[in-house]
């Protein structure tokens, strides 16, 4: 890069800006020669410090890494417990995976706050209480709401720590938002370094057994074991030590999958009139929908993270009002095979909780899907977004309290 393109563009910022990501290299050095020819514009002492600018490690830093590691072994000392002691896996798991992991999460996001403050007292109960209350259930209560218990309390101890991530201004839009980003964040982290450290523990066994060493069954109980309890911490770590890291993937996801899963699901929703028998008929296959309707209810959140800061174009923001409203068909068709079953074969647990559920996505997708229509039209969709996105949070963290503590008794 010539120093003249810079010397021509010394008052567009903008156009600098351009240069400098198109060719970083480049710029620099030609910034060496900019020095030499017109070291007296304002411009000049902006880009010099931005250049030389040397971040300087935190002197916490080794700190944090000490707590996370000590963390993240407590996490897998935990859920080692049923090799540890005369505890039956199949009791323990199911009951506790959650309680192992997530309140290590939590108690990062409060450690700031501990010494002055005492709000980390409310998830801190929280946590005490629901360990409590799910070891204490009997092993004879009925199968279906067992396994609904179980499998709503993660989400409920994912509430706790969203409150956790929150702090105080738990009810500030902007913080909720920033909540959803970065469970998209961790989640995208989470999963690369689950295979990495898939890839190094296939790697490591098949060293040993070069040499006639079988460590696959020790490895898994113990390395394996404790290094999946360790992850969501760990990625946890690097999200919020290094942002960058993920900050540029996560909104390029978002708009590759979206036209994706919106011709996908068009195309599902054609093919799902024709074999609405299925769906009605067969409980597996509605389980299964569910599950498809869930994580596409999550992309289209992610997806909107972005389009809330302004970070889409209006061509997104069509393909995401495309998607919701897809998305609302298909939720009706489940929510009137739903509907079905009940009115064939009466109110079951699995009935009433997937009902629940789809009736919340369904307001949730309508609320969303309204916003983003008033968006494109407006545009000036930020507030409405981030209020149709994130207000909704505390109904669904309300649902899952309910199946948890109500569906026992009810059931």
């Amino acid at each position: 890069m010539k120093k003249e393109r810079i010397l021509e563009h010394l008052d567009a910022p903008e156009e600098l800006e351009r240069l400098y990501r198109f060719d970083r290299k480049g710029f620099i050095e030609a910034f060496q020669d900019w020095a030499e020819t017109a070291p007296e514009h304002p411009a000049f002492a902006f880009w010099k410090a931005r250049i030389d600018y040397k971040p300087t490690p935190s002197p916490v830093q080794r700190e944090d890494w000490f707590w996370v590691i000590g963390a993240a072994l407590l996490s897998g000392i935990v859920v080692r417990i049923p090799d540890m002691f005369d505890v039956s896996p199949e009791f323990f798991y199911p009951r506790n995976i959650s309680i192992a992991i997530m309140p290590m999460l939590m108690a990062y996001f409060l450690r700031p706050s501990f010494s002055n403050s005492r709000f980390w007292m409310i998830p801190a109960l929280g946590v005490a209480l629901a360990t409590l209350y799910i070891n204490l259930l009997p092993e004879s209560m009925n199968e279906d709401v067992f396994f609904l218990v179980c499998l709503h309390l993660p989400l409920f101890m994912w509430s706790l720590t969203g409150v956790s991530f929150l702090g105080k201004d738990w009810k500030n839009s902007k913080n909720r938002l920033e909540f959803l980003r970065f469970n998209g964040d961790l989640l995208i982290m989470s999963t690369l370094v689950f295979q990495a450290g898939g890839l190094l523990s296939l790697i490591t066994i098949g060293l040993f057994e070069l040499i006639e060493f079988s460590i696959a069954e020790w490895y898994s109980r113990n390395v394996m074991v404790m290094g999946a309890a360790a992850i969501p911490l760990l990625s946890t770590h690097w999200v919020r030590s290094n942002p960058k890291i993920v900050n540029r993937l996560s909104p390029l996801i978002a708009r590759v999958f979206s036209p994706i899963v919106l011709l996908t699901l068009s195309i599902y929703l054609v093919a799902m009139i024709w074999s609405a028998y299925t769906l009605f008929e067969d409980r597996d296959a509605l389980l299964l929908f569910n599950m498809v309707l869930i994580a596409v209810l999550a992309l289209i959140l992610f997806s909107m993270v972005e389009v809330s800061q302004g970070q889409s174009a209006s061509l997104q923001l069509k393909i995401l009002i495309a998607l919701s409203l897809v998305t609302i068909a298909i939720n009706c068709l489940a929510l009137s095979a739903i509907v079905y079953r009940i009115v064939e074969w009466g109110f079951t647990p699995n009935r009433l909780a997937v009902l629940g559920g789809n009736v919340l996505f369904l307001i949730h997708l309508i609320l969303v899907a309204g916003a983003l229509i008033r968006g494109l039209r407006s545009k000036e969709q930020n507030n409405g977004i981030e209020s149709a996105l994130v207000w909704f949070l505390p109904v669904y963290a309300a649902w899952t309290l309910v199946v948890v503590v109500l569906f026992p008794i009810l059931f």
